[in-house]
């Protein structure tokens, strides 16, 4: 298969990125064993902002790290088919260097310092033990959990493979461990259990992704978004831990697809001839890298200079959350753009 640019799967990288960095804007509270902030002031849950902005949130959340994954999923394969006799030693090499190495680095150079100056880890007793539990070990809140995760996502998926077992049977088994992942304490292993099978559902996708190019999208996206209202909506009134992981796997593959075909339009756009979309694809990785850290800076910022106002009127709120989009995606943006000027390999 001749390597080419599939450009509905940029349009969704760009998409994906911003939803990410957005989905980012919004938490005010982390509190894990291993270090942890809380900005959520007395009354902020009531506002109305806040409870609109929390519901957005929620809803990115419900598909956003699934579709990213099934995103990889999709240009594996494309990958594995103009390579039939790749190696599992060269494909473990290649991810290591490209999603081992940035999350090494970042965390200890980068995530680490930002963490500690906003006070992440003020009440730690043990911060050397707390930041390698909880940042490498993923015990505690990293957002680069998504690295190891692919990285495993794509020697389970290659090993799979290889033994010559049907898709479906295959997913099904994926399947399978994702419904236990919950059970499993330890977070490196149950973000695999839980994550690879939008990885092969990816996979999958991309031997359909033509038909579905040309399918009706207008009829099928519209029906897919009140599905995923109707889900989601029923799931915060009457899910319970049960109903929660099928009907989660529902909002998942609707999410994924509504994005999916908002992407291809959005691939067909004028926009995607702008400087902006241009810098934002090829900075997508770097965006992700460096944005979120920045969070918790500006919420510490906030928090000494506004106080109250920030975080308990709608108005602080909303400014809030503007700000740290914004301040976030730009701050994000110039890291990468000077390392990749500097050519630092791995890290963008």
């Amino acid at each position: 298969m001749e390597k080419k640019i599939i450009n509905e799967y940029e349009s969704m990288r760009v998409v994906l990125t911003v939803l990410v960095i957005i989905s980012h804007c919004q938490y005010y509270r982390i509190l894990t064993p291993y270090g942890g902030v809380d900005f959520l002031f007395s009354g902020s849950n009531g506002l109305i902002a806040f409870r609109l902005l929390n519901l957005v949130w929620k809803m990115i959340y419900a598909f956003h790290m699934a579709a990213f994954i099934a995103l990889s999923g999709a240009l594996f394969r494309r990958s594995y088919e103009r390579r039939p006799g790749l190696s599992l030693r060269s494909l473990a090499v290649s991810k290591a260097k490209r999603l081992l190495i940035p999350f090494a680095v970042v965390t200890f150079l980068y995530v680490f310092p930002l963490k500690l100056a906003s006070g992440y880890w003020s009440s730690s007793s043990n911060l050397a033990a707390d930041v390698t539990v909880g940042q490498f070990l993923l015990q505690g809140n990293t957002h680069l959990w998504f690295l190891p995760t692919l990285f495993f996502a794509f020697i389970a998926v290659y090993l799979l493979k290889k033994l010559r077992l049907p898709d479906p049977a295959i997913f099904a088994l994926l399947l399978a461990a994702h419904m236990v992942s919950g059970f499993i304490p330890v977070n490196a292993v149950s973000y695999v259990f839980e994550y690879t099978v939008w990885f092969f559902t990816g996979y999958i996708f991309e031997e359909y992704r033509e038909k579905v190019n040309i399918s009706n999208n207008k009829r099928n996206v519209l029906i897919a978004a009140v599905l995923f209202l109707a889900v989601f909506a029923a799931n915060r009134r009457f899910g319970t831990k049960l109903v929660r992981i099928p009907s989660g796997v529902i909002l998942s593959l609707l999410g994924m697809y509504i994005v999916y075909v908002l992407s291809y339009w959005l691939s067909d756009t004028k926009f995607c001839s702008t400087w902006l979309y241009k810098g934002l694809l090829r900075n997508s990785f770097g965006l992700y890298l460096y944005s979120d850290p920045i969070n918790y800076v500006l919420l510490a910022i906030s928090a000494t200079c506004f106080g109250n106002f920030a975080f308990t009127t709608n108005v602080g709120v909303v400014i809030m959350f503007l700000l740290r989009f914004a301040v976030t995606l730009t701050g994000a943006y110039r890291v990468s753009e000077s390392i990749r000027k500097i050519r630092i390999k791995y890290l963008v």
